[in-house]
């Protein structure tokens, strides 16, 4: 039960440092682009941190089509890229 609290803090705080990178972002910067940086970091801050394993992933909604998440390949989260991701 420890661990499953201790994940969901983890998951939180990555939220909020994300929500603040988002909240320093230029307007004019592309969101759904910024989104996907924020699934890679998300991705490798979660893997270092021993939250995620080969079997994990993050994905994100995009922000101009509510239908469309932005998600890796089927891959370890250490590893994921931009190349990675679909547009």
């Amino acid at each position: 039960m420890q661990k499953v609290v201790a994940i969901c803090l983890s998951l939180v705080a990555v939220a909020v440092s994300l929500a603040g990178l988002h909240a320093q972002s230029n307007s004019s910067t592309d969101s759904d682009e910024a989104r996907i940086q924020d699934v890679i970091t998300a991705s490798h801050i979660l893997t270092n941190e021993g939250i995620l394993d080969s079997f994990g992933h993050v994905s994100a909604r995009s922000d101009k089509n509510r239908n469309h998440f932005f998600m890796p390949r089927a891959m370890p989260p250490a590893l994921v890229s931009r190349a990675d991701m679909s547009r």
